[in-house]
């Protein structure tokens, strides 16, 4: 039997050990750290992109007995473009109301300068209230996504005023005033960490001024559906149907199709407003190939599935970078071949022997069209590649992991 004293001086000559640094072997978590709470703030409007993203992530980072989540949420446009009854995730959440103006369109300067210094003020203060909001929490991880209430703007009050907690910032995308007002950027070194979703995202905050040593490339995550065996016979675009999305190359890809006399539709999913339709459809029409779109409605989490599932292939063609398409990886995890823009970090998502097209080129991507669809091995080659390389690499337990290695670095630097 160990006596009490000989119990008592081994304790202290291991706690003497880590003071003086004469242990080797690297300290774990359960050394230096308890339990810890994390403050997310974060979209959290159902079946966006970026509220699933969350919801995914929290979900995953939940499975450790360490952290615990709290959401921080606010009112953004998604609410007034695509309104629901059942609007958020889950119903746990803490709520910043703050109104959102839309840009005023007015030939008067002065009353244009004065919208938009409201609109400035309103951000500012709705960053202030997140920060309140954490009050209690250790760190906070904010998810920047968008140029409306998960901008840059809200997000100055929490890198430039001092904490006492932690801060962590992903950066899903950049907004106008990252790339009007550069000199911003130069604030998020006030971080503790700056989170990216691939090496050309890590590129890009590079020559934003963002120092290296702050820069952690962690991938966008997905789940793994069950394969339902579907018959594999739509062509589809995921998504709302604008410009920014590449819809227009689409449409100008139908159009070289239909010259060519190959009997193709686009399969249309995702939400999307009337007056997104109405303009896509109007430039359809311009271009004759109005009856080569079949549209569809918003979809469940197990339709999005089934749907990717019975897609000959996607199309992910974006005419700008992205750090990370949430589509791509949903696609991949699908075993659904999808033809992407060779930008961002599309090409370090999918295989190598996968199909990518400029940007801005339609014929190009009218005859990877055709050389897809002629092409039933490559298909099904591309697709079983996919859903392998997700498997290894993108699924959420894998990028909740990373994460969380990131939470005990920041933490531990205190």
């Amino acid at each position: 039997m160990v006596s009490a004293s000989r119990v008592d001086l081994a304790c202290l000559e291991r706690c003497q050990n880590v003071r003086t640094k004469h242990i080797k072997a690297p300290i774990s978590e359960e050394d230096y750290l308890d339990s810890f709470k994390v403050a997310m703030i974060a979209c959290w409007y159902k079946n966006i992109s970026m509220g699933n993203y969350t919801y995914n992530l929290v979900r995953a980072l939940k499975k450790s007995s360490k952290v615990e989540i709290e959401i921080i949420t606010s009112n953004c446009i998604c609410s007034r473009m695509y309104p629901q009854k059942n609007k958020y995730m889950d119903k746990d959440f803490r709520f910043v109301s703050f109104p959102h103006f839309f840009s005023l369109q007015t030939n008067r300067k002065w009353l244009s300068s004065l919208f938009n210094l409201i609109q400035l003020a309103l951000q500012l203060l709705r960053g202030l209230n997140y920060l309140k909001k954490s009050k209690d929490c250790h760190l906070i991880h904010y998810q920047q996504s968008s140029s409306y209430s998960f901008g840059i703007v809200p997000l100055l009050p929490l890198l430039l005023i001092p904490l006492s907690k932690k801060l962590i910032v992903t950066l899903h995308s950049l907004d106008q005033v990252n790339v009007r007002f550069r000199f911003v950027n130069r604030a998020y070194n006030k971080a503790d960490c700056i989170i990216v979703h691939s090496s050309s995202m890590k590129e890009t905050a590079l020559q934003m001024g963002i120092r290296n040593s702050k820069i952690q490339n962690v991938p966008h995550g997905t789940l793994i559906p069950k394969l339902y065996g579907l018959e594999r016979n739509k062509v589809t675009f995921f998504g709302a149907p604008v410009k920014r999305k590449g819809i227009l190359l689409i449409l100008h890809a139908l159009k070289i199709l239909k010259d060519r006399k190959v009997k193709t539709s686009v399969h249309i999913y995702g939400i999307y407003s009337e007056a997104e339709k109405r303009a896509t459809i109007t430039r359809a029409r311009h271009l004759g190939v109005e009856d080569r779109l079949v549209w569809g409605d918003r979809l469940s989490e197990e339709d999005f599935d089934k749907k990717m599932q019975e897609s000959i292939f996607t199309l992910v063609v974006y005419p700008y970078s992205i750090s990370g398409s949430s589509i791509l990886t949903r696609a991949m995890s699908n075993a659904t071949p999808v033809i992407a823009s060779n930008i961002g970090g599309n090409p370090e998502y999918l295989p190598l022997e996968s199909v990518l097209v400029p940007p801005d080129d339609p014929k190009c991507l009218a005859e990877s069209m055709i050389r897809l669809l002629q092409n039933k091995t490559l298909r099904k080659r591309l697709g079983d590649e996919s859903r392998s390389r997700v498997r290894k690499l993108f699924s959420w337990d894998s990028v909740a992991t990373k994460t969380l290695r990131i939470y005990f670095d920041v933490l531990k630097a205190r």
